[in-house]
């Protein structure tokens, strides 16, 4: 009884981290208010040193094949392979090149051939971007992607997925040239997405789940979004929907068209089925009794741009939860400017506290 007691008082006396600790502390959230206390358990300083770090790792960028890409790939399986109650599985898939071409040949087909006759200048210069960017994906054929997917399986056979890609791009953007060697930081594109995730799954380790989770690292996104493309042929019928998480950390009053804070769009379809809506919905509904102080306001705009398509092309429901891209687009997007003192780490915390409460809320089954 003695050595029981000696026992149990380590247990008690361990680290906020300690996933021992966390099942103490998880075993009473049954309300949006207790999940609440849970998510404040991990702090701003921890987002945002992930972020940092998916940051340092990727230096100068996390361009596909580059050595900056390969060592967050090193980093992401790492830490992943830490948190034990959950199944860790590195996805390693081959491009599918001919897909990638046949999205940029609809792509030009649709956006430039309608607007300039052949012999026109600006139909040859898109035309040259075009089979440029055909073959710098073709380069790229004998290299693997890898998507890391964290599950934590739940009491039901069913799962909420959230995606987010790691890769990184920084191109001219006038003639859309890639130079592999260029700094790009890439903090808000799209390390604020992944390191949300991260500290997703340190929450999630320790839960009990009735709906399970997966948390899926993306690959391939630069390289005509073929990380997500492979991984959504995979998908079985079980899958509720799927988030995907794109630019969370930029936020700002002066250059925003409302000259508004905290006010981010969930990217959806128009002419998608409802499931998108419904998905969305019950996103939006989990949240709303949290009061978190940040609005993903619905919008059918820019639908095509994110990894979502990947998904509905496949029958799946998915939203793109990003920063308001037509009212205050980040201005270091895709530039060595992009780092992370750049971001309003009130708003990503915010973000990321939303996009906590809503999925870990339905993976619980808390009513909102």
């Amino acid at each position: 009884m003695k050595r029981l007691f000696l026992i149990l008082i380590l247990i008690l006396s361990s680290s906020n981290s300690s996933p021992l600790k966390r099942n103490i502390k998880v075993k009473k959230i049954n309300s949006i208010y207790s999940l609440k206390k849970y998510i404040q358990t991990i702090k701003v300083n921890s987002l945002m040193d992930n972020l940092r770090n998916i940051v340092k790792k990727g230096a100068p960028n996390r361009y596909f094949g580059t050595q900056g890409h390969k060592n967050v790939q090193d980093f992401l399986k790492n830490k992943l392979k830490t948190y034990k109650n959950g199944e860790l599985n590195v996805d390693s898939f081959q491009l599918d090149i001919k897909n990638a071409h046949a999205l940029y040949d609809q792509d030009f087909s649709q956006k430039i051939k309608p607007l300039f006759k052949e012999s026109s200048s600006e139909y040859k210069k898109w035309k040259k971007i075009n089979d440029y960017k055909k073959n710098l994906i073709t380069s790229k054929k004998n290299i693997n992607g890898k998507n890391f997917i964290w599950k934590k399986e739940g009491l039901k056979d069913k799962y909420i997925v959230l995606v987010a890609h790691y890769d990184s791009v920084s191109s001219d953007p006038e003639t859309f040239t890639v130079n592999e060697n260029n700094k790009m930081p890439g903090a808000d594109y799209n390390a604020s997405s992944v390191a949300v995730l991260l500290s997703l799954v340190e929450l999630l380790n320790p839960l009990d789940l009735k709906v399970g989770v997966k948390i899926v690292f993306i690959d391939a996104h630069t390289v005509g979004f073929l990380g997500s493309h492979d991984y959504s042929q995979k998908l079985k019928s079980n899958t509720l929907g799927v988030i995907n998480l794109e630019m969370l950390g930029y936020d700002s009053k002066l250059k925003d068209k409302r000259k508004k804070l905290n006010n981010f769009k969930a990217y959806i379809k128009k002419s998608s089925s409802k499931k998108d809506l419904e998905l969305f919905g019950l996103l939006s509904r989990q949240q709303k009794r949290a009061s978190i102080g940040i609005k993903f306001e619905k919008s059918f705009e820019n639908e095509g741009m994110f990894d979502s398509f990947r998904f509905r092309d496949q029958g799946y429901a998915s939203v793109t939860f990003s920063q308001n891209w037509e009212d205050d687009l980040n201005p270091n997007y895709q530039t060595l400017n992009d780092f992370p003192e750049t971001l309003n780490q009130r708003t990503f915390y915010k973000a990321f506290q939303y996009l906590a409460v809503s999925t870990i809320g339905i993976g619980l089954g808390i009513r909102p």
